[in-house]
């Protein structure tokens, strides 16, 4: 019988087939070793199960590698019992097993030479309880036969990469190998009559004599503990120890085996993927899991009696990071990260999100000890960062709570930390709160309606109702305003003042636009009118919306949905937004037959030269300026610049669309100016679908109202 090469490139053979030629070379192995006691199709077929089942125990989940002893024990069992059977065996799993584990069909443990070690072990340790067993109970010819067994034995443990000892149950040292000598450093001839306690730093000794009378005194036949190991000069190397007793066939303690491997980078590994899960990688703060899982731990402890929490959001973090580019507004983070941590001393620093971060204070007397940390933080983040060519200062809100740690609950300090933060942020930049139960409660309520926002979306609370545009001249509906309302399932029907802020917050904005220019466009395909050019939908979008990447590719969805033509659509941007706007979307919105209008126009408007830059079809000027044109006390000014402001429209070739108009002075006034539509309570309040449908046809709107 010649061996089977079991060690093909990755990728090469089935599993099936690794380990078909691992039996057929570990059998070609035993049988080498020495008479064999089967034929050789016997032998493959026995070492066929053991394979099988040592594949099942190195890849088990969780690991336990104890059933590798009856593997071991089964191997002498079948008369394999001679020592140099154990070393071929331990040779070929150290060598060629974990090409064969490789092969299977499942992926393989991460760990799998520490497993593989602690499997030889195991195998070995049943090996030997087999093998000892057999010569408790032989005549005398077979004691002789041991005693030279066992000097075979001490030689194939010689010969082990891994570091592995026999000693008393008291851990007295009888019989090592090299490898334990090379990891000890010292010679074999030294280490005999030793104890592996001795060779450990001092603060680790008592956990291996721990580890020891536990295995002397219950029932667990194996302990495996990772200690450190003394080194000259402070280096630090990590054992890992798998400790096993055997027992005579009375089940009295007679041995202790030890396999011993340096775990030095294995534990460096997992060290830092552990510490990767509890700390942001970009400033090296703890991140928000971990800070909510020590404060629990604190207050779970009960030895602190008060804790104080800092929340804080930098101010105006968003605008630095979209105009300095995203890796300056990194390194800002970065910088930000060490100076919180140098006004916070002693305290736990965490970032909790993109731009707000968390201080933990323990030991906290009262609130002023907070404030003294907030007031340090304003001053540090007032210092000016250099970033690239760029001098920035930065300030934050920043919320304030303390608290009595006793029976309190992380996740509720932290949410009202939180809050406070927001009425912080409220009342200006830089500024800074103190948690107040009262004050919070409207902050509660907000909030209670800023995280149900998703699930709203989800149950179809949101609708739309639509405000008549009319034609000045004619009376003619030539659209309607898309308005968003959400039915809320307990507070009832709230107006956008209710939510759309809170929705521009949080980001909610995007899907809760996406939804309304859906359900807008889908009513607006059901409108016609005899003899008319059918009413167009004028949608409002927030700014966030207009720099959504996607906001393009959703319109021309939604408009091939519903069927509606694209010029019978409008998109609304607020006045204010303009500026701030990407001209790219807009464009390509224009070319492809959208209607683009600038709301919310008043007489301090600065930006009207960006008319001439962007795709913009009609103007839309505010109610506000349209009532001051028939207040109590109209003056000629504002009259001069509300026609100012239709003239140049007109000039621009723009549409020019009046808001609020609720009575018949402002109508007549706006018609006299030229303004070609109107909007408001005069013609409409927001309607219905249905009863804007009603509102419809026939005959002008006014007649109609």
């Amino acid at each position: 019988m010649t061996a089977v090469d079991v060690t093909r490139e990755e990728g090469q053979g089935s599993g099936d087939d690794r380990r078909r030629a691992f039996a057929t070379n570990w059998a070609w192995a035993l049988r080498r070793a020495g008479t064999p006691p089967l034929t050789a199709d016997e032998t493959e077929l026995r070492l066929a199960g053991a394979v099988g089942r040592l594949i099942e125990i190195t890849s088990s989940e969780p690991f336990d590698a104890a059933p590798a002893a009856t593997v071991g024990a089964a191997l002498v069992g079948t008369g394999f019992a001679e020592p140099v059977a154990l070393g071929e065996s331990i040779r070929l799993l150290a060598a060629e097993f974990p090409a064969v584990l490789a092969a299977e069909p499942a992926p393989a443990p991460t760990d799998v030479p520490a497993r593989l070690a602690a499997v030889s072990a195991e195998f070995a340790t049943g090996f030997a309880a087999a093998t000892r067993e057999r010569a408790f109970t032989a005549q005398s010819d077979a004691q002789r036969a041991l005693r030279a067994s066992e000097a075979r034995f001490r030689a194939v443990l010689a010969g082990a990469p891994a570091g592995i000892a026999l000693a008393t149950p008291d851990g007295q040292l009888t019989d090592v190998n090299d490898g334990l000598a090379n990891l000890l450093g010292l010679p074999v001839s030294t280490l005999v009559g030793r104890r592996l306690v001795e060779f450990l730093v001092p603060e680790h000794r008592a956990g291996l004599e721990e580890a020891y009378d536990h295995l002397r005194t219950s029932e667990v036949p194996r302990v495996r503990i990772e200690r450190r190991l003394a080194r000259p000069g402070g280096e630090e190397t990590w054992l890992s120890l798998g400790l096993s007793l055997v027992a005579d066939e009375s089940g009295v303690p007679r041995w202790l085996t030890a396999l011993v491997e340096d775990v030095t980078e294995q534990r460096a590994t997992r060290l830092a993927l552990l510490h990767g899960s509890a700390h942001d990688r970009l400033t090296g703060l703890i991140n928000r899991d971990a800070f909510v899982e020590r404060l629990t731990a604190i207050v779970r402890e009960r030895g602190v009696e008060r804790v104080g929490l800092c929340y804080l959001d930098v101010d105006g973090f968003k605008v630095f990071n979209d105009s300095l580019g995203h890796p300056a507004g990194d390194e800002l983070l970065v910088a930000l990260a060490e100076r919180l941590r140098s006004a916070a001393v002693g305290a736990l620093v965490a970032r909790l999100g993109d731009d707000e971060f968390g201080v933990l204070l323990t030991g906290t007397t009262g609130i002023a000890d907070v404030e003294l940390v907030a007031a340090e933080i304003t001053r540090a983040l007032a210092a000016p960062f250099t970033i690239g060519d760029s001098r920035l200062t930065l300030s934050a809100g920043i919320g304030l709570v303390e608290h009595a740690a006793v029976d309190a609950d992380a996740a509720d300090l932290i949410r009202a930390a939180e809050l406070t933060m927001y009425r912080a942020k409220a009342e200006g930049r830089g500024s800074r709160a103190v948690y107040d139960p009262h004050r919070n409660e409207q902050q509660i309520a907000r909030y209670a309606l800023s995280t149900s926002m998703p699930a709203a979306l989800e149950r179809d609370e949101f609708v739309v109702e639509f405000q008549p545009l009319v034609g000045l001249a004619d009376g003619r509906v030539r659209g309607a305003e898309a308005l968003v309302r959400w039915r809320h399932r307990e507070l009832g029907l709230l107006s956008p003042k209710r939510f759309v802020g809170l929705a521009e917050e949080t980001g909610a904005i995007v899907p809760i636009g996406r939804r309304v220019l859906q359900l807008a466009c889908r009513q607006a395909a059901r409108w016609r009118i005899d003899d008319d050019p059918a009413p167009y939908a004028s949608v409002n979008l927030a700014v966030s919306q207009f720099r959504d990447p996607g906001l393009v590719d959703d319109v021309v969805r939604v408009l091939e949905e519903t069927g509606l033509e694209p010029g019978r659509l409008q998109l609304e941007l607020a006045a204010g937004t303009v500026a701030a706007a990407n001209a790219a979307p807009l464009r390509r919105l224009s070319a492809l037959g959208v209607r683009l209008a600038v709301d919310d126009v008043g007489a301090g408007w600065a930006n009207l030269g960006l008319l001439r830059e962007l795709p913009v079809d009609v103007l839309k000027l505010s109610g506000g300026l349209v009532q001051r044109l028939t207040g109590a006390e109209p003056s000629e000014a504002e009259s001069q610049i509300l026609e100012s402001l239709v003239t140049l429209g007109h000039a621009l070739d723009l549409q020019v669309v009046a808001e609020g108009i609720e009575t018949v002075e402002q109508h007549d006034r706006l018609r006299a100016l030229g303004c070609d539509t109107g909007q408001g309570w005069y013609f409409a309040p927001a309607l219905a679908p249905d009863d804007f449908i009603r509102y419809l046809p026939g005959s002008p709107a006014v007649a109609s109202r």
